[in-house]
């Protein structure tokens, strides 16, 4: 019952390491890619973005992701009160 209880933890180790890896990826591609060109008419935030996606890239620490994450809301809040002002 052990043994197959440790087979377990390590079939799902590597796989939340592959899970955690996609969703990084992923954050870097909507970062780097996706929302420069959706807020090209806002350069500020445009940059903001490829700067967080350089930061994600390079982030292997909690702090590190929780530094990004912290940047990542305040980008949403800035874009969503552009929005709310163009309304």
């Amino acid at each position: 019952m052990t043994g197959l209880f440790i087979s377990w933890q390590h079939l799902l180790l590597p796989c939340a390491r592959l899970t955690s890896r996609l969703w990084k990826d992923l954050l870097i591609r909507v970062l780097s890619l996706t929302l420069p060109t959706l807020l090209e008419h806002m350069p500020a935030l445009a940059q903001a973005t490829e700067g967080m996606a350089d930061e994600v890239k390079t982030a292997y620490s909690l702090l590190a992701v929780k530094y990004v994450a912290g940047r990542l809301k305040d980008l949403c809040l800035h874009i969503d009160l552009y929005a709310s002002d163009a309304a």
